[in-house]
């Protein structure tokens, strides 16, 4: 299992081609509900078009984050606890070339950054 966001993009793909399945399974962990949770959304349609060999213009999926539900909170000057640059920086793609691995370590879910 991997964590995957657009700041390890590359690496995610890269990773994933690595291993060769037959599948891949995207698991939206935001609410979808009500027009929330597109920034998500945005993020696997972005991985799968990549996985397609598609080469998608990154562009629209992150106007999709910047414009989602859930980014409104970080644009209102309103509520300094959610600040802008958390926007800023989870739209910087590939700011790390680390794949996200999930393992189960004691019964807990442990993530790690992994080289692809």
């Amino acid at each position: 299992m991997l964590a995957a966001s657009l700041v390890v993009t590359s690496a995610t793909v890269k990773y994933i081609r690595n291993l060769a399945p037959n599948t891949v399974t995207f698991v939206i962990t935001g609410q979808t509900e009500k027009g929330r949770g597109d920034e998500d959304l945005a993020c696997a349609e972005y991985f799968e078009a990549l996985l397609k060999d598609l080469a998608p213009n990154p562009v629209p999926y992150i106007d999709r984050v910047i414009q989602s539900r859930d980014a409104l909170l970080h644009l209102d000057p309103n509520f300094p606890e959610f600040p802008k640059s958390d926007i800023d920086y989870c739209t910087n793609i590939d700011a790390f070339d680390f794949a996200v691995l999930v393992t189960q370590e004691n019964g807990r879910p442990v993530m790690r950054g992994v080289q692809p």
